[in-house]
């Protein structure tokens, strides 16, 4: 008898401590696990303004204590909530009727099931649908890309509305969703049934979702149907999957193999001799044997860390460019440098370093193409040093340590590093194009 107690007593223990562990509630009466599941929904009646959804529900084990319906439009903007309403004869059935809506318009619907021991949710699922309408919205593809800008087109008709009558445009955004940061287009065109809607301002290298829509005098916005569009890059510019676009090649160059022309920093212009003398921001008299690095010896650039990027003034990229480009910020060398493995290679005979992208694969090749310095003590006249060796070239940044410096990138033995840099020197610019030209680094 005390063995049968003791046994029975074990299997009791040993049960709740089984259940009690499990991750799913425990329906003792029917000796299953709860389950609550949207098996299906329907929506047996949609019109123009309105719909009814029907949801099947399969569950056992605890029951079901409410259905709720949350309808949202298409850019998941929240309309309307309300209670399901069982189907009499019809077990594990609810449904749900919207009005007041739009024609010809998709909705989200978002079933969500409480059982009868959470006040949480338990389960929840989401299904579109579209009323019904009585005219055609669609939504044509891009054209005319730039790196800017792009047109897209759309056609309207209907029995009962005039294109003239409502406001034909373009929703667009970087999120696939649509969701989060949303632009809206009016319509530049109309051509009978037809109309075109001009983008512009747009970020380079991005892809852009979008859709046509219409509204009409009572505020109802009808969107069509979703495409994409991704803008272009600038010629002659490559993209490195960073936040500003490398030039193919350097500034006077042709092509990426081509040394182009070499500057003294913050001119605008190449010259015949690169010296103390010729240097456009340095006082007169000044010779390589004095203490050049005197802040007082320099004019107008003598300003520890200052930046010439984006300035007509001593930007040389962006003086024979134009706007958008400049040359790069000591901080945009740095992200080439981290973002890039480098090679030391021969391109169409000429030796330099191949930065190739560590997020996209593309790559840029910067020859080795030393540096102008003319100082007697240095070199003879229209000397190149260092050619087909090393490289050197100008960042937009003076140094913070020296008013006679400025910061450059150095190519050398299939490596590279900043570093500082005489501003007389004659260095080559490898310009880049701002994709962000509010706020430069």
């Amino acid at each position: 008898m005390k063995q049968i107690f003791l046994k029975t007593t074990f299997a009791i223990l040993s049960a709740i401590i089984f259940y009690g562990c499990s991750q799913e509630p425990y329906d003792w009466s029917q000796e299953k696990p709860t389950v609550i599941e949207v098996a299906e929904t329907t929506f047996p009646i949609v019109e123009k303004n309105s719909f009814t959804a029907e949801t099947h529900i399969e569950s056992s084990g605890k029951k079901i204590k409410e259905v709720k319906y949350c309808l949202y439009d298409f850019t998941w903007e929240t309309i309307e909530n309300k209670k399901g309403v069982p189907i009499k004869n019809k077990e594990g059935y609810y449904t749900c009727e919207f009005t007041n809506l739009a024609f010809s318009t998709t909705y989200h619907i978002e079933v969500i099931v409480y059982s009868s021991s959470s006040e949480e949710p338990v389960y929840s699922s989401v299904i579109t649908v579209t009323t019904a309408n009585d005219y055609v919205l669609k939504t044509g593809d891009a054209k005319n890309i730039t790196h800017t800008s792009a047109n897209i087109s759309g056609e309207f008709y209907s029995e009962t509305v005039s294109p003239s009558d409502i406001n034909l445009g373009v929703i667009y955004s970087e999120n696939e969703d649509l969701k989060g940061l949303i632009y809206t287009s009016n319509s530049t065109s109309i051509d009978g049934n037809s109309f075109t809607v001009e983008l512009t301002e747009l970020k380079i290298a991005t892809k852009y979702f979008y859709c046509t829509y219409i509204e009409q005098s009572d505020g109802n916005i009808f969107y069509g149907d979703k495409k994409d569009f991704t803008t272009s890059i600038p010629n002659g510019t490559v993209d490195l999957g960073l936040s500003v676009l490398w030039a193919e090649c350097n500034l006077g160059a042709n092509s990426p193999e081509e040394t182009g022309n070499y500057y003294a920093w913050g001119e605008l212009n190449p010259k015949d001799t690169y010296t103390f003398d010729s240097y456009l921001y340095c006082n007169d008299g000044l010779s390589y044997d004095m203490d050049w690095w005197n802040y007082s010896y320099w004019e107008g650039l003598g300003t520890y860390g200052i930046n010439i990027q984006l300035t007509n003034e001593y930007d040389a990229a962006k003086a024979q460019l134009g706007d958008f480009w400049g040359i790069p910020s000591i901080n945009y060398v740095n992200e080439l440098i981290e973002n890039c493995d480098m090679e030391l290679t021969t391109f169409k005979g000429i030796n330099g370093i191949k930065f190739t992208s560590k997020k996209n694969g593309n790559s840029i090749f910067l020859p080795a193409a030393g540096y102008k310095d003319d100082e007697p003590s240095k070199a003879t006249k229209s000397t190149i040093i260092e050619q087909g060796t090393n490289g050197y070239y100008w960042s937009g940044t003076g140094s913070s340590n020296s008013a006679s410096d400025a910061m450059s990138l150095k190519l050398y033995d299939g490596n590279s590093e900043q570093k500082r840099e005489i501003r007389y020197k004659g260095l080559t610019i490898r310009p880049i194009y701002y994709t962000f030209l509010n706020n430069p680094q």
